[in-house]
């Protein structure tokens, strides 16, 4: 697959670390996130990644996992490696592409911390309740409940976002009590959900995370 072809300026990517001599890495997310800046031949140049809102340095010579996270080819995995870095003004590397680009499904996703309001169902007792998201992910989100929801428990969960009405199919992870708030903390995990939903909401978290980064905030 001739990723090189799909590569936009200014497209969002995620990068992975590969660890020591391992041949692959699991497909979790580091957190890590960049934009590219430019592409020469087989050379990708990104911005400073950014880890959890702080800067995230790359040494030359490492070898990394870049994702980029495509319309219509969903998300895309390629090796490379860092040849150089530079400041024009603000900080670039360069990373040399290996091989050939594979499409993955991610188990999980980088987080972004958001207030949204969600609806959650019961399936097994058929129940909506109304919640507030801490943080969404393509692979689940964390939200506060006025109801107590027991780990295993299937749940249907509704979510707007932007011009899209998501129907999304999960299971509680966790649930715990805040005996200050009277109210519950609920860990959702995604187990069935499409494409074109993930990839909406994959596209919403960098489009909040490049209005954040444009106001200072991360």
């Amino acid at each position: 697959m001739a990723i090189i072809d799909t590569i936009r300026i200014g497209e969002k990517l995620e990068i992975g670390k590969i660890r020591g001599n391992a041949k692959d890495l699991d497909e979790r997310s580091t957190g890590i996130t960049s934009q590219v800046m430019d592409v020469e031949g087989d050379v990708v140049h990104i911005s400073k990644p950014m880890k959890f809102g702080r800067n995230y340095s790359l040494d030359i010579k490492e070898q990394v996992h870049l994702y980029f996270f495509t319309k219509d080819k969903g998300i895309l995995k390629v090796r490379g490696e860092v040849l150089l870095s530079k400041e024009d003004p603000i900080l670039i590397y360069g990373i040399k592409l290996m091989g050939k680009a594979k499409k993955i499904q991610r188990r999980f996703y980088f987080r972004l911390d958001i207030t949204k309001d969600i609806t959650i169902t019961d399936i097994q007792n058929n129940g909506k309740i109304p919640c507030v998201t801490k943080d969404l992910s393509g692979g689940g989100l964390k939200c506060i409940s006025k109801k107590p929801l027991h780990p295993g428990a299937p749940i249907e969960v509704n979510l707007d976002i932007e011009q899209s009405k998501i129907s999304i199919l999960g299971e509680i992870v966790r649930c715990i009590k805040d005996p200050v708030e009277n109210n519950y903390e609920l860990g959702v995990q995604f187990t069935s959900i499409s494409d074109k939903d993930r990839n909406v909401i994959v596209s919403y978290i960098f489009q909040k995370q490049r209005e954040l980064r444009k106001k200072g905030l991360i």
